[in-house]
């Protein structure tokens, strides 16, 4: 509903005329039972392998690294020739990707 809700564009005009200290943390607390039902449920761990297994397809076609974000699951896998990020988010987990003198990291921001 939230999502329909904010995909007009009439009313993503007037969130935007919402001070961020109440509009972030309403649409966190709207998000926030969607998203935590979805992380415990076994359809998390479907995307999580669906996702692993795109990954690995295109490290089979010769990329080095595959890194997703959407789904808000961090993880770091080390695949055969390849690596795989999902960077998480920056609500629950405060996770990132980084990729730095050839390597791939998943790192927690902490400040």
């Amino acid at each position: 509903f939230f999502r329909r809700v904010m995909r007009n564009s009439f009313n993503a005009r007037l969130f935007s005329l919402v001070h961020p200290d109440i509009g972030v943390g309403w649409a966190q607390w709207v998000a926030g039972g969607s998203r935590s039902a979805m992380m415990e449920s076994r359809a998390a761990v479907a995307v999580q392998e669906m996702l692993a297994d795109f990954a690995r397809r295109k490290i089979a076609e010769g990329f080095d690294v595959v890194m997703f974000g959407h789904s808000h699951i961090p993880e770091l896998r080390s695949l055969s020739g390849g690596v795989y990020i999902n960077t998480g988010d920056w609500i629950k987990h405060f996770t990132y990707g980084l990729i730095k003198e050839g390597k791939a990291t998943l790192e927690h921001f902490d400040g």
